[in-house]
C-alpha cells in the first residue's frame, strides 16, 4: 500500500467511499482546460490584428469581421450544445471542441486572404463554446453539490491567469517568428494539452459509482438544503414562466454591458490622455483583478447567496462604467480596473449559477447553453454599438453614460426576477 493510500485510509469522502474524491481531478482538468482554451485560444486573439492586417494589407474593419463570425458561431452552437451533449456526452464534446480549436488555428496559420480567415472563425467559435463556460458549469453541477460557486470561481480564474501569461508568450512568438508560425504553435499547444485533459475528464460521478461531492454529507446530517435538493423545472415548465423571458432580456444585457466596455477601455483611456504604456498597465491590473474576483464572487455566492452576488456585480458595473467615462487621472483609471474586474465575473461565474438557481438542475444542460447564446448575442451587438457611437461623436463617453443608465435598469430587473423566482420556487419545495 503506497503512502497516498495510507494517508487517506479511513477517511470517508462526501461520495460515500474512502480515499481521494475523483471530482477534484475533474475540477483540476477543467481549470487547465479554461487556462489553455481561453487563456491561449481566445484572449490572445487581439495580438494578431496589427501584424496580420499590416502584412496582408487588410483593413482592420474587414479583418475584425472574423470576431463577429466567431460570436455568431458560438451563439449558434451554444443553443445546440444540449443536442451534442445528449448525443455524444461531455468528454466527446470537449474532444470535438479541442479538434475545432486546433483546426481553426491551423487554418489561420495558412490563411492569406479574408475568406479563409472568415471560414476559420466557424470552428473557432465551436471550439470556444465546447471548451468553456457552459461545459465547465455542467460538469461542476454534476460532480459537486457543495461549494459550486467557489469551485467555479477558481476554475474560471484560470482564463485570466492564462491570458496574462500567454499574451506575453504569444507576443514573443509573433515578434520572433511572425504571426503565421505563432498561429501554428498555438494549434500544436492546444492539441498537446487536450490529451491529458480528455484522459482525466469523466462525464459524471455515476460512471465511477460515486456520488456528487456533498451529497453524502446532506444525507447523513438529515438536513435538506433548498438550493441543493431542488430538482428544478422541465424545459416546458420553464418556458411557461414569465420570468424566463425577463431573464433572457436581462442576460442579453449582461453581455451587452460588460465585454464591449472593457474592449474599448484601452482606446478610451488613450483618448482621455493616458499614454499607451500606462493604459497597458491598467488593463493588466483589470485582468489580474478579474482572476481574483472570480474566486471571491464564487465564495460570496456560496456564503451569502445569489442576490448578494448580483448586487456586488452590478454595483461594480455601474461604478466601473462611470469611472471609465470620466477617467482623468491615474487614481480613477486604477479604480475602474478594480471595480470592473468584479463586474465582468458575471459573464462566467455568476451567470451559470443564476441559471441554476432560477430553473434548477433538471434542464440545466439546455438552459445554460441557450442563455449563454443570448449573452453572446449581447456582446456581438454591444461592441458595434459602442464603436458606432465613437464614429458619430468622436468619443466613447456619451455611450458609456447611456450604458450606465441601462445597467441601473437591468439591475432593478434582476432584483425583480430573483424575488419572483424565489416565491415561485418555494411552491415546488416541500
Amino acid at each position: 500500500m503506497n503512502s497516498f493510500k495510507i494517508a487517506n485510509l479511513g477517511k470517508k469522502n462526501p461520495d460515500g467511499g474512502k480515499g481521494f474524491f475523483y471530482g477534484w481531478l475533474v475540477a483540476v482538468a477543467c481549470f487547465v482546460m479554461v487556462f489553455i482554451s481561453l487563456g491561449l485560444g481566445n484572449l490572445t486573439s487581439a495580438l494578431y490584428i496589427t501584424p496580420v492586417t499590416e502584412e496582408l494589407k487588410f483593413s482592420r474593419g474587414a479583418f475584425s469581421f472574423v470576431f463577429s463570425l466567431r460570436f455568431i458561431s458560438s451563439a449558434v452552437f451554444s443553443i445546440l450544445l444540449n443536442f451534442f451533449i445528449r448525443k455524444f456526452e461531455i468528454r466527446k464534446v470537449i474532444g470535438i471542441g479541442f479538434s475545432m480549436l486546433v483546426l481553426s488555428y491551423f487554418l489561420f496559420s495558412v490563411a492569406r486572404d479574408l475568406p479563409v480567415f472568415y471560414l476559420s472563425a466557424i470552428p473557432y467559435g465551436i471550439g470556444i463554446t465546447f471548451n468553456a463556460t457552459a461545459i465547465v458549469s455542467i460538469l461542476i453541477e454534476r460532480w459537486f453539490e457543495k461549494h459550486k460557486g467557489l469551485i467555479l470561481g477558481v476554475i474560471f480564474a484560470g482564463s485570466g491567469l492564462g491570458g496574462s501569461l500567454f499574451n506575453i508568450i504569444v507576443a514573443g512568438w509573433i515578434e520572433k517568428y511572425g504571426w503565421s508560425k505563432s498561429y501554428f504553435f498555438t494549434a500544436v499547444c492546444l492539441g498537446i494539452c487536450a490529451i491529458p485533459i480528455l484522459a482525466t475528464i469523466r462525464n459524471n460521478p455515476c460512471e465511477m459509482k460515486l456520488k456528487p461531492y456533498g451529497s453524502e454529507e446532506q444525507e447523513q446530517s438529515g438536513k435538506k438544503s433548498k438550493r441543493v435538493n431542488w430538482e428544478g423545472f422541465t424545459m416546458e415548465e420553464s418556458l411557461r414562466k414569465p420570468y424566463f423571458y425577463l431573464a433572457a432580456i436581462a442576460i442579453f444585457f449582461i453581455g451587452f454591458l460588460n465585454s464591449p466596455v472593457y474592449t474599448i477601455a484601452p482606446a478610451h483611456l488613450i483618448d482621455r490622455g493616458f499614454d499607451a504604456n500606462y493604459t497597458a498597465t491598467i488593463m493588466s491590473l483589470f485582468f489580474f483583478t478579474l482572476a481574483g474576483a472570480k474566486i471571491i464572487m464564487g465564495f460570496i455566492y456560496d456564503r451569502f447567496g445569489l442576490k448578494n452576488a448580483l448586487i456586488v456585480c452590478f454595483i461594480s458595473n455601474i461604478c466601473g462604467i462611470m469611472l471609465l467615462a470620466f477617467a482623468q487621472n491615474k487614481l480613477i483609471a486604477t479604480l475602474f480596473a478594480l471595480f470592473f474586474g468584479f463586474s465582468v465575473t458575471i459573464e462566467t461565474v455568476t451567470l451559470p449559477l443564476l441559471v441554476f438557481e432560477l430553473f434548477g438542475p433538471k434542464t440545466y444542460t439546455a438552459t445554460i447553453g441557450l442563455f449563454l447564446a443570448i449573452s453572446t448575442i449581447g456582446v456581438s451587438i454591444g461592441t458595434p454599438v459602442m464603436n458606432f457611437s465613437y464614429d458619430v461623436t468622436g468619443s466613447y463617453k456619451g455611450m458609456l453614460i447611456i450604458f450606465d443608465v441601462i445597467s441601473v435598469l437591468v439591475f432593478a430587473l434582476f432584483m425583480y426576477i430573483i424575488n419572483y423566482a424565489q416565491k415561485d420556487r418555494n411552491e415546488y419545495i416541500v
